[in-house]
């Protein structure tokens, strides 16, 4: 009895030792087998190697351009801001908009592994992408439209050298890399403009946080304050108390609907174009004395 208890003990640890490595092999080999190759399916089909809020980094380049345009975004503090050409707060959504549509584009299926002729593919002097996530860089060339117009032609750099704010690009292009297919906002990606790129927002603020407001002309100012109700004047509301309409009175009741339509308006100004990094002559633009 107590030898066949003994067989039964045994051969439950032996099911027990199978079962286990069964399952480790299902584990390692299924499990983080299978996870480690869709990794690299997906660094192999997608242009970039990391998400796209990991990038700490974005270069713009255009090396044909006459003036060898180069445009460099850095995330400072969790925002983004331009480094080069100018300094410069950077249009957040615009930023995370390009590098979402470069982490989420894939490679449509490769044209040619061992490229002779660059130019056939736009590739001879291609716009320069460049996207940075710490110490890790990923340079994509991007060429012409395919000839159907959804695709364009690029280049994936396997091994970048990272770029300076002043050295060219053209260190980047090699001529090993395969000339790829990939979706075509790649293309709208690196056609993007310094101008696109800024934060054209002229006053950053919410019209409900005011509580104060001037104008001046020369030596004519008008200042409004909104303050909560009293005892002379329980409603709430905008008050003028410069210029003194009334002699008997510090301050006067404000049209509520003029002043709200005029911080809307202000807080909604956006830059049409950007004149001048550093003017000079200001009566040329009317504002010696705005």
């Amino acid at each position: 009895m107590k030898s066949r208890q003994r067989r039964l003990s045994s051969n439950t640890w032996l099911l027990a030792g199978l079962l286990a490595a069964l399952g480790g092999y299902v584990y390692l080999v299924e499990v983080r087998g299978g996870a480690r190759e869709e990794q690299v399916q997906e660094r192999i089909t997608h242009l970039l190697p990391f998400p796209s809020d990991a990038a700490t980094e974005l270069v713009i380049a255009r090396p044909a351009h006459p003036l060898g345009e180069r445009i460099v975004c850095r995330k400072v503090n969790g925002q983004w801001r331009i480094v080069a050409p100018i300094h410069a707060d950077a249009d957040d959504l615009t930023v995370n908009r390009i590098l979402s549509d470069l982490a989420e584009s894939k490679v449509d299926r490769t044209v040619t592994a061992h490229p002779t002729d660059l130019a056939a593919f736009g590739l001879s002097h291609p716009l320069l992408l460049t996207v940075a996530a710490g110490k890790t860089r990923q340079t994509i060339e991007v060429g012409k439209e395919n000839p159907t117009g959804s695709f364009v032609f690029a280049r994936r750099l396997s091994a970048p050298a990272p770029p300076s704010l002043t050295s060219s690009p053209h260190h980047l292009i090699t001529s090993s890399a395969p000339v790829l297919v990939v979706d075509r906002r790649v293309h709208d990606a690196a056609e993007k403009k310094l101008y696109d790129l800024r934060d054209k927002t002229v006053l950053d603020f919410l019209p409900d946080d005011v509580n104060a407001l001037s104008y001046t002309d020369g030596a004519r100012t008008v200042r409004l304050v909104r303050q909560p109700g009293s005892a002379d004047d329980p409603q709430p509301g905008w008050k003028l108390l410069q210029p003194v309409l009334d002699p008997h009175r510090p301050w006067v009741r404000a049209d509520r609907g003029a002043v709200e339509r005029s911080l809307n308006l202000v807080s909604s100004l956006r830059a049409e174009t950007f004149v001048s990094e550093q003017p000079v002559r200001l009566e040329r633009f009317g504002l010696a004395k705005p």
